[in-house]
């Protein structure tokens, strides 16, 4: 849909066996995340005037499928980065771009040039922020403006584990993620820089090209070299949603010192064009992924047995109805079939169910609608 390639993903933390990260004791969320992924070919690139072909882009729309609000939220994308050779890389934080990365010190063979690459955050999640204007879902917003890296966090996988907060530590469980991903040791402690002794949310700020600063140089022990990307907190209703948009950079160089040259020139390059291109690249969305139905109406609602569900279709597809609990898991299908090109209505009685909240949706696959609903026994 978007430039030359698209990947599509739905997906949700609603099941307690799940195991994220390694951390099972965690408490299952109703956030539902949808993920679009997609680059542009070469001739976007040159139309553009940004070199594109060395990008790849990821959107994540987060929706709160539950009854409760959720205060304080934490953005933080974890990524493990293995360039040519894992015990090689290390990582490090670009002011002037604001983002984090990693990077590949040692020899390469002949023909294998990447070196450098970062996840940049493009378009953070929706925040009040009175006089400013803020972008979501290809739309301005008045007095909101999109939050921004804050913090960063070197990652090196089973390195430190046994040594407890050193600096570059693996999170074992929940609580140390969240202090990481709120510019915290994992101990809730607050980042010193060894060098200049100052409070900082950024780990190996310093500048490898110049060999300046606090740099990671432990050679040989850059082993599942990754890092941790945060933002600043926000909130998301019950029912509301909101989305973050980041670019993957991969840089070339003959030296990983040009590589980290090219890097902050992509990126810098790269959110240039963002800032002049973000409205449109999702002008099309509509024609592309058309609002094919809407959930026109629920009620009563509250209900008590039955429920009428009205939807409205511009198209003749399959779709399905489903009920969903305020932790996201799916508890009933109520429809499943060719969807007519005009107003629907079917009336649900559920049997099995306790009073509660719940959602409604309906989708097909590949655009969906929801609605809240409260039954009464």
């Amino acid at each position: 849909v978007y430039g030359g390639q698209t990947a599509y993903l739905v997906y949700n933390d609603a099941h307690s066996s799940n195991d994220l990260r390694g951390f099972p004791e965690s408490d299952p969320t109703p956030v539902e995340i949808h993920e679009t992924v997609w680059d542009h070919s070469a001739d976007d690139s040159n139309e553009d005037e940004v070199e594109l072909e060395n990008v790849i882009f990821f959107r994540y729309q987060l929706y709160n499928r539950g009854n409760n609000d959720i205060n304080d939220a934490a953005l933080a994308l974890w990524t493990d980065i293995d360039i040519y050779e894992a015990l090689s890389n290390w990582g490090g934080y670009n002011e002037n771009g604001n983002y984090v990365f990693n990077y590949f010190w040692g020899d390469v063979e002949e023909g294998y040039l990447p070196r450098a690459c970062t996840y940049v955050l493009l378009q953070g999640p929706l925040v009040s922020d009175n006089g400013e204007t803020g972008i979501s879902f290809g739309k301005e917003f008045a007095d909101k403006s999109n939050l921004n890296t804050t913090s960063g966090w070197y990652v090196v996988d089973d390195i430190f584990n046994s040594i407890g907060d050193e600096l570059a530590f693996y999170p074992d469980d929940f609580e140390q993620l969240r202090n990481i991903s709120l510019s915290l040791m994992p101990n809730g402690e607050p980042i010193i820089n060894p060098i200049t002794g100052d409070t900082t949310t950024y780990t190996y700020d310093g500048n490898p090209v110049t060999n300046e600063g606090w740099l990671w140089d432990d050679m040989g022990t850059g082993g599942g070299s990754g890092f941790i990307s945060s933002s600043s907190t926000f909130d998301l209703d019950a029912g509301d949603s909101t989305e973050a948009i980041y670019a993957l950079v991969v840089a070339l160089g003959d030296s990983f010192s040009e590589a980290l040259i090219n890097l902050e020139d992509q990126v810098l390059e790269l959110k240039e064009w963002w800032v002049d291109n973000q409205l449109g690249i999702f002008d099309d969305e509509k024609e592309l992924m058309p609002e094919s139905f809407k959930l026109f109406n629920v009620y009563p609602n509250p209900f008590n047995p039955s429920l009428n569900i009205r939807w409205q279709s511009s198209l003749n597809k399959e779709i399905e109805i489903n009920t969903y609990n305020i932790l996201g898991q799916k508890v009933e299908s109520i429809f499943s079939g060719n969807s007519n090109k005009s107003m629907n209505q079917i009336m649900w009685t559920p049997e099995n169910l306790s009073s509660g909240v719940y959602i409604i949706e309906i989708t097909d696959q590949v655009t969906s609608d929801h609605k809240k609903v409260i039954l009464l026994k």
